[in-house]
């Protein structure tokens, strides 16, 4: 397995901008869909992950679509055994606030 850093920026309504990189070079991994995430908000309440799409010319950074409402939020990648990318095992999960208005 191959450790990752995650990390995030950029939350709204409509989800985020997600960055994956391997921790041994900081590159970035490519080739992950959205059933290999998994997002939680404060209360432990599963978000759905509508889709994610690789960002133009930033290899491992990815928009990440989902329906969001003013809260905190938790995001991960699966357990490795439960990724459709296998290989990849998160050192720890990012995490982000979607503002009220």
């Amino acid at each position: 397995l191959v450790d990752v850093t995650i990390t995030s920026s950029s939350w709204t309504t409509g989800g985020c901008v997600v960055t994956v990189t391997r921790d041994c070079d900081s590159s970035g991994v490519t080739g992950l869909v959205a059933a290999d995430l998994v997002l939680v908000d404060d209360a432990g309440g599963s978000e759905t992950i509508t889709s994610i799409a690789p960002v133009a010319g930033v290899a491992g950074s990815y928009t990440l679509v989902a329906t969001l409402g003013a809260d905190g939020y938790v995001l991960n990648l699966k357990a490795p055994a439960a990724m459709t990318t296998k290989g990849y095992e998160s050192t720890g999960s990012t995490t982000g606030t979607v503002s009220a208005g």
